[in-house]
């Protein structure tokens, strides 16, 4: 279990860092502190962006803009379950104007603002779209940690993919990408599951699953996006269904070098464009992964199945990232699992 949480120190906050951290040093350790004199809009933007919509994300971005921050990751010193819930407990309730007393939003509450509801109060702020800066964010999960992490610090459209998916590391997300480009293997959705068989025994044909003149296939940061035509989004997503309580993904990977060798693909290798192969990729050649979640929990598999999406998207990303660790061309991943 993952237990660290990014904190970031906000603009009302900064004069106070001392405070906090003496605050939470009971729990966690800080790490990888860094301050910025201005604080980073596109990781902020970044940060907040599963708000993107709702009235307050562009007034709580723009707290941020040309003013100081400082953030941390901190860690889980005394391998403590509750590590999360009880640094957010130091935290305190989201209103300063609500914070309970010896937490760090009264701290904001009382010391920064004096007690003025127009300065501290969210819901006096809210009257007039406005946001305010409570002092400090924490993550919400050990996960989620991981994920902010990598927003503040690392690549940003790792951390976008991960937080899409759920839960995913975005550690496995960059290697993935990294092992795409510096060993050229390529990424294709099969979104057929009735074409399972067919695939496994003839490969990948221009005609078959997708109805033209080419296959077509993913590199890089490419399997993933754009998000709406990416073989991972949405073409892995096998549509054929043919069983209650079963949610199914299909891919095909292989190494454009390894086509290269045998006449398949001409050209140079680009994980910046889509490649469209028009011969056949036959079997022997790639490694096939199918993923089948079985829903054990009927519960989860009524109306939206959001979650069922999420977890075998999850299962997917590891899958791929360990064939690729170490591709063997001809060989079939079946995964099984119970949801």
């Amino acid at each position: 279990m993952v237990r660290q949480v990014l904190l970031l120190i906000k603009p009302s906050g900064v004069g106070l860092e001392d405070r906090l951290l003496n605050m939470v040093s009971k729990y966690g350790r800080p790490t990888q502190r860094k301050a910025w004199k201005h604080a980073p809009m596109e990781r902020i933007s970044a940060l907040y962006a599963e708000h993107y919509g709702e009235w307050y994300y562009k007034p709580n971005c723009d707290l941020f803009r040309n003013k100081p921050i400082v953030t941390y990751v901190l860690e889980d010193i005394a391998d403590n379950p509750n590590f999360v819930r009880d640094v957010r407990s130091v935290i305190g309730s989201k209103n300063p104007a609500e914070a309970e007393p010896g937490t760090f939003r009264r701290l904001i509450w009382d010391e920064v603002y004096k007690g003025d509801p127009s300065m501290g109060d969210a819901r006096v702020l809210k009257t007039s779209n406005q946001a305010v800066d409570n002092g400090a964010h924490c993550s919400d999960s050990g996960e989620n940690g991981l994920i902010e992490e990598e927003v503040i610090y690392g690549n940003i459209q790792a951390a976008d993919v991960a937080r899409r998916i759920g839960g995913a590391d975005p550690r496995v997300v960059n290697e993935l990408v990294k092992l795409s480009n510096s060993r050229n293997y390529i990424v294709h959705g099969v979104k057929d599951y009735s074409l399972l068989r067919l695939v496994a025994r003839d490969g990948v044909a221009p005609l078959s699953p997708e109805g033209g003149n080419a296959s077509y296939w993913s590199a890089g940061w490419r399997i993933f996006f754009p998000i709406d035509g990416s073989p991972f989004f949405r073409y892995a997503h096998a549509n054929s269904n043919d069983r209650r309580n079963h949610y199914r993904m299909l891919a095909a990977v292989t190494s454009y070098d390894l086509l290269a060798s045998k006449g398949i693909v001409t050209g140079q290798f680009n994980p910046e464009e889509e490649i469209s192969i028009n011969n056949q990729v036959p079997s022997e050649l790639i490694s096939l992964v199918n993923i089948d979640l079985h829903g054990k929990n009927k519960s989860l598999w009524k109306g939206d199945k959001t979650a069922v999406v999420k977890a075998a998207e999850k299962v997917l990303l590891e899958q791929l990232y360990l064939v690729m660790r170490e591709f063997r061309a001809g060989e079939r991943y079946d995964i099984v699992r119970d949801f």
